[in-house]
């Protein structure tokens, strides 16, 4: 895991410094600071994607548990059914990136399938930037759909809560 981290910061920081995220050296810090945390969570998964040996992409997640804090931050009460959680049921795409020059080219659909192509779960959930609409048209036409909005901590910006039913695609 340690040597792929450097390869994964390099890409985090290619496409998280572009709008709407705009992210910096401190955002990059933090994955790296919690990639050890992530690892370790229940299901863990990880893809990198390379084109002619260049790393281009990337895409990890994991279970969520029953303590999980995932849902908190909901701007409007979702309901119990979307919320309750237990050991196995969601699976949770933290990030899923591709380099902006290798995008339109099915690489992150391919690294979104390679998640969960031996989920066990019964349905995978991701947060997205409503601005974020390549993103978003992406993951509705995969299945996914909106269940909410979501601040997941208190100076995040407002992401969608989508959700894909993992058992009707099995």
């Amino acid at each position: 895991m340690s040597s792929v981290i450097p390869v994964i910061a390099r890409l985090y920081e290619v496409v998280y410094r572009e709008p709407p995220y705009c992210e910096g050296a401190e955002d990059v810090a933090e994955l790296v600071e919690g990639m050890p945390r992530r690892a370790a969570q229940p299901a863990f998964r990880l893809v990198v994607a390379t084109t002619d040996g260049k790393p281009v992409g990337f895409a990890f997640g994991h279970q969520l548990t029953a303590d999980t804090k995932w849902w908190q931050g909901a701007t409007t009460p979702l309901p119990d059914s979307i919320v309750r959680e237990h050991a196995g049921r969601t699976f949770a795409i933290i990030e899923l990136a591709v380099a902006a020059e290798y995008r339109r080219r099915g690489i992150a659909k391919a690294m979104h399938d390679a998640l969960l192509v031996d989920a066990k779960e019964e349905r995978a959930t991701l947060l997205v930037r409503p601005e974020a609409m390549p993103a978003r048209t992406a993951y509705e036409r995969w299945g996914y759909a909106r269940v909410g909005s979501i601040r997941p901590w208190p100076e995040a910006p407002l992401y969608d809560a989508m959700m894909l039913n993992l058992r009707r695609l099995g």
